[in-house]
């Protein structure tokens, strides 16, 4: 390979940092320490995690950082591709020790680049939180947004990889310091480097983060604050090449942080998630929170929505807007490879209509970041039967139609009844009024005038995890002025849902399905 070849070079040693093992206990263990480094222990360094990362049959090594019961911060690149994540907290072993706690709710940076590995910045949401003693588990403080990392800061870089290139991971917790170099210095190694990553090294090398390190902590030695996580280098503590670290104190990398910890929480969570097609599915004889049992023959356009990501399935609303077209939530169809739609039924598993399809679209200004524009739109190639009495197309508003506050809005799904409860079997409604912006804003800031707000101040009814994508119709009129779209939590006092603002999006709905 040209030695003036980065891109390619880039590419082999950023992935290899992610240590991969063919099944879950193979990891071939060694006596030796992070390169140029030493033996440290969890006590030294308690915000540091060990992540084992499941692909299918496969399973790779990274690290991670605590920065919250209920949030473990790494790489972007770490992610990629990922079905289930488990988290070891409170040990200096790899394989032994501590709490080990699993999950599948993580999201990567939205404008990772894995070209460059800009934003190479993930999180990984731990639900039911993980116990800081203190002592073993604590949450590491990060940097305010726009600190400047000085030239010759030394950081303190910790985990479980490789003690050379292509080398052996360590079973012991280890760790080594570097001094940051400045990103014109860095540039002469790679070119690509942007603004939102450092670099820090040795001159004649033999000190390094490696494989199998990707994700993990870079420390200030000085202040204890976490400045960077590790990210890719060309090879490992080879002389004149330092390696690179995503920079968490640029303010556009720490804000995108605060609402990812939001939105991993809360949006995602409305897209109910099963591991199988149905019988996973926890039911429950309990309804919508704080609403009640309604029938198909009530709301004729609602529709059961379960969408296929690989071998995972996940569950949310929509509505018949016409014969071959369904609305829902643009986040119900990110990475989505099959739809079934059932119309028609009362029920979330049988009677009705069922009718699969591939063809799908999403808002392209959707955003994920604060979930602006989140309206998707499901095409049904050979159309459904409407048959006027349980299934039937609901009608939409104009194009720029206000919404009054106090407006009353049903919102009918097959969502959990409480918040982190149980899926119903049975379709559920609520009656909530809509809430000005300007209050709204009080609960989420980042509203934008597409979204829209309902809820009592009291808490006690909403929408809840899947029944994002589901219709909130105008009680009075019958017309569908909003799509749930996500909540902090469900039904909290306080805290409304928001719901995409169907009149603010009546165009490109109007463009892309005809109606």
């Amino acid at each position: 390979m040209a030695q003036g070849v980065r891109m390619p070079r880039l590419l082999f040693d950023v992935v290899s940092r992610r240590r991969l093992y063919l099944d879950r206990n193979n990891a071939e263990n060694s006596d030796g320490k992070i390169v140029g480094g030493y033996n440290t222990t969890i006590q030294d360094v308690p915000y540091q995690v060990y992540l084992l990362l499941q692909m299918g049959t496969d399973y790779y090594q990274c690290g991670g950082s605590i920065i919250s019961e209920r949030y473990v911060l790494t790489a972007a690149h770490c992610l990629t591709g990922i079905t289930r994540i488990y988290v070891r907290a409170g040990s200096t072993l790899a394989m032994s020790g501590g709490t080990q706690y699993n999950t599948t709710r993580f999201r990567q940076h939205p404008f990772y680049n894995p070209m460059n590995f800009d934003y190479d910045v993930g999180l990984v949401n731990i639900p039911g939180g993980i116990a800081l003693d203190g002592v073993n588990t604590k949450a590491v403080p990060l940097p305010k947004a726009g600190a400047t990392i000085e030239n010759g800061t030394n950081i303190l870089v910790t985990g479980w990889g490789d003690t050379t290139e292509n080398g052996q991971v360590s079973p012991n917790l280890m760790g080594v310091q570097v001094p940051t170099v400045s990103n014109d210095e860095c540039r002469k190694s790679y070119s690509t480097l942007t603004a939102r990553q450092f670099c820090a090294g040795v001159p004649e090398g033999g000190k390094d983060s490696c494989q199998g390190d990707s994700g993990g902590p870079a420390v200030s030695t000085d202040t204890g604050i976490q400045l960077g996580t590790v990210s890719f280098g060309t090879g490992c503590a080879r002389p004149g090449i330092p390696g690179v670290y995503a920079n968490l104190a640029k303010s556009y990398f720490v804000i995108p942080i605060l609402l990812l910890c939001l939105f991993i929480e809360d949006v995602v969570s409305r897209r109910h998630h099963y591991r199988g097609k149905s019988s996973d599915v926890m039911k429950s004889d309990n309804k919508i929170v704080g609403g009640y049992n309604t029938t198909i023959q009530d709301v004729p356009y609602q529709v059961y929505l379960l969408l296929q990501m690989g071998t995972d399935y996940y569950q949310c609303g929509g509505s018949i807007i016409s014969e071959r077209y369904v609305l829902t939530a643009a986040h119900c169809l990110t990475g989505i490879t099959r739809i079934y739609i059932r119309a028609g039924s009362t029920l979330a598993d049988s009677g009705g209509t069922q009718y699969n399809t591939s063809r799908y679209r999403q808002h392209p200004f959707y955003n994920p970041m604060n979930s602006d524009y989140d309206v998707g739109i499901i095409n049904v190639p050979n159309g459904m039967t409407l048959d006027g009495v349980n299934t039937r197309a609901v009608p939409l508003p104009k194009a720029g139609t206000k919404i009054n506050n106090g407006t009353n809005v049903l919102v009918t799904g097959w969502g959990d009844t409480t918040e982190n409860g149980q899926v119903s079997e049975n379709l559920m409604g609520v009656q909530v009024p809509t809430v000005s912006n300007e209050e709204c804003r009080r609960s989420y800031s980042t509203l934008t005038s597409r979204q829209f707000c309902a809820g009592v101040p009291e808490g006690g009814k909403d929408s809840c995890q899947g029944d994002s994508g589901g219709p909130a119709v105008e009680t009075n009129t019958g017309t569908q002025l909003g799509i749930v779209s996500f909540g902090s939590g469900c039904a909290r006092p306080g805290t409304p849902g928001v719901y995409t603002n169907v009149a603010k999006v009546r165009r490109w709905i109007k463009t892309n399905s005809g109606v």
